[in-house]
Order: structure tokens, then sequence, then C-alpha cells
């Protein structure tokens, strides 16, 4: 991340301190991770170009582990040490998750006949498969989703647009969360698994933009939306990062249950921001939930 020169922290009248301003180096870069992204799938017509955006994202899951280490690192200083998940984290993430189900199923009975023809197909598709969505929710897998791993602070709000493309791989930005979230909530521990998530979550909306600008043939469909999983998680899951990575679940059967719970919320949170503000862009959360849900794309 860019070094911290300095800060400007106001102090309330509880004593709770705020930080409202900060100095940071600058860093070179050819722009953000979502602008390369999708510049690189629009571009990638031979196999040279798609082997280096791959590549490329291998190394952003590289650098998130990277990242994840070094939040996990101080057991010394209580924001940020380390601390054992335990069945009422569980509990109250499967709460939350749950709770979103009900709420954007209702959305969706109650706008899909307001969508496009293949909109309403896909969430015709998901509104049959509310059991399948309450049964992962409730950890179907209940073993390999047992706490097992410790949760750290996270970064809370990462996707591409969260990143700088430089000349050696990616810097990762804006620590602040979900702007919209408490700011207690923002700097609760978390599984960090949540934040690799909300990556996997943006190549989907990647590949989107991509296709909106031109070339649509050569970005969509499941296989190249799977490869760019797989290369980031490749990255993320090397075994250097696993090894000894106590915010890691233990095994990747459990790590993969994890991920799908996770990529699960987030996305059902885009459907409803979507269905919100963008009706047009409703099939890009809908696809993902499918695929999540029962193998859908």
């Amino acid at each position: 991340m860019p070094r911290l020169c300095g800060s400007l922290t106001y102090i309330s009248s509880g004593g709770e301190p705020s930080t409202v301003g900060v100095l940071q180096e600058w860093i070179e870069n050819r722009g953000d991770g979502w602008s390369y992204v999708v510049a690189a799938l629009r571009h990638q017509q031979d196999g040279s170009s798609r082997v280096v955006l791959l590549r490329d994202l291998v190394e952003l899951g590289v650098t998130t582990a990277d990242f994840h280490t070094s939040l996990a690192v101080d057991a010394t200083a209580p924001p940020f040490a380390p601390e054992p998940a335990t069945a009422g984290d569980v509990e109250a993430w499967q709460r939350a998750l749950l709770e979103r189900i009900s709420r954007t199923f209702a959305i969706v009975e109650r706008s899909l006949t307001l969508w496009p023809e293949d909109a309403r197909r896909l969430g015709g598709a998901l509104l049959g498969l509310r059991s399948r969505a309450a049964a992962l929710a409730q950890i179907r897998d209940r073993d390999a989703m047992s706490p097992g791993f410790q949760k750290i602070r996270v970064h809370g709000d990462y996707h591409l647009g969260q990143t700088l493309k430089t000349d050696d791989g990616f810097v990762l930005i804006d620590f602040e969360g979900e702007p919209a979230r408490p700011l207690a909530e923002r700097r609760s521990k978390h599984c960090a698994l949540k934040d690799v998530a909300g990556m996997i979550r943006s190549f989907d909306y990647a590949l989107e933009a991509a296709g909106r600008q031109g070339t649509p043939n050569a970005t969509r469909g499941a296989p190249l939306a799977q490869s760019l999983r797989e290369s980031f998680l490749e990255g993320y899951l090397s075994p250097a990062t696993r090894h000894g990575a106590a915010f890691l679940p233990r095994d990747r059967r459990a790590i993969d249950a994890w991920i799908d719970f996770f990529e699960l919320e987030k996305a059902l949170y885009e459907l409803e921001y979507e269905i919100n503000s963008r009706p047009a862009w409703v099939h890009i959360p809908l696809r993902g939930i499918l695929r999540i849900l029962d193998g859908h794309v």
C-alpha cells in the first residue's frame, strides 16, 4: 500500500478517535485495477494476451494474501490482533445472510415483471432456488464451515477499483471499508475470505463492462470468468500463503465453502443495488447467484 506520511485525527467528546485526513506517498501507476483489467479483456484477442492477464491476476492474489498476512501479524495491538472466530460469529454471519436472502427475494418478486425478458428468465430461476440459498446460509456443510480460523481486520470493500496497477504488480488503496456502514462495523474483525469473495465478484462486472465496450464475444461466458477466478485464487492460496496462515480455514473444502458463502452475500447485495439503481445490470449478479446455487451462468 502507499506509505503513510501523516494523518489528521478527530477526537470526539467521548474520546473516540476518527481519522479525517491522510497524507500518503505517490505511487506511479497505469491506472486502477478496474480500468486495467477491463482494457485487458477488451484486447485479449490472442492467447498470449490472455496469458498475461491471467498471470497478473495470480499476482493480485499473491498481493491480497500478503495484505491479509500483514494484517494478522501483530498480536500486541488490540485493534489489529487476530482473534479466533467463534460459533457466535458464524451464527451472526449466517443470520445476516438469511436476512439478506429474505429481503432480496422479496424485492425480486415485486420487481420481476418490470425487467427485460432475459433478466426475467434469470429472476424466475432464482426464485425457484430460495430453499437452496437458505441451505447455503444455514451452513449446509457444517463440518467444513465450523470455526477453525482467526478473524482479522479486512479491507471491507475490496474489488478491482481498490487497486492500482503498477509496473511491478498491484498496490492496494482505499481502506475505509464500505462508507455506508457504521465506523465500528467497518473496524470489526472478520473472515479474510470476505475480501476474496468481493474481488471475485468484481471480475463478473469487468467482463460485462468490457463486453459493453465492443468485444462481447471475447469477454463473456463461463469459461473465461472461471479462468479469472481460478487465477486469482491460485495466487491467493499458494503454498506459501496457506502454510501457517491462521486466518484461513484448515483445508480447501472449507475455504471453498466460505468463499461461496461470502460470494452469495455480496452478489445478493449487488442485486438489491442494481434493482434500485441500475435495472439494466440486474443480470450480472443474477448470473453470479445462480452459478453459486445451481451451476447456472
